[in-house]
This record gives structure tokens, sequence and C-alpha cells, in this order.
């Protein structure tokens, strides 16, 4: 398997935020990759003992990477303009709308 690093965000592209998600899509879709074969070698058994011991492939493991994540999209919806909506587009989650909107 052959990693690339990303291109750099251009300061003309038209929506850094769905860029932003396209390249944290990538990553955690690395991330479980990486998660459910370490998760597999544990349920077999051939876990190495570091590598058990150090919690990997665990539910507790999986668990702790999701609130990482979710602390994560927090901070960028705070701190990048149209962040959580290009998540929520992304994800195919719809728009929530309040009275008044």
């Amino acid at each position: 398997m052959s990693l690339s690093a990303p291109t750099p965000t251009k300061p003309n592209r038209p929506d850094p935020a769905a860029h932003l998600v396209a390249l944290l899509a990538a990553e955690r879709a690395h991330a479980t990759r990486a998660w459910t074969i370490l998760s597999e070698l544990r349920l077999h058994g051939v876990l190495p003992d570091w590598a058990r011991q150090a919690g990997a492939g665990s539910h507790d493991a999986v668990t702790g990477q999701n609130a990482a994540r979710q602390a994560l999209n927090d901070a960028l919806a705070a701190a990048v303009p149209g962040f959580r909506e290009a998540l929520q587009s992304a994800l195919g989650i719809p728009r929530l709308t309040h009275a008044g909107d």
C-alpha cells in the first residue's frame, strides 16, 4: 500500500471546509481499516502481546477513537467556517432547521 501526501489547500480554493472533510475522511478510512485488522488479529489470538497489552483492536480503543473524532469535529466546526455543513453533507446528514429559519 502506498501513502501519498495530500495536495496543499490553495488560497483560492472555493470550499476549504469540503477539502478538509475529504482529507479527514481519507485519514479516518485508513484508521478504520487498521483498527479492523488489529481487531481481527486479536479475535483470532494472533495479536502480539505488546499490541494486546496496549489495547490495540479492542472495543475501548474504537470508543476512544470515536470520542477523539467527535472532539476534533467540534473544534473544527468552531474554527473553520462551513465545516459542520460540509461534514454533514459528506455524511448524508440533512441540514437541521430551526423555527424561524
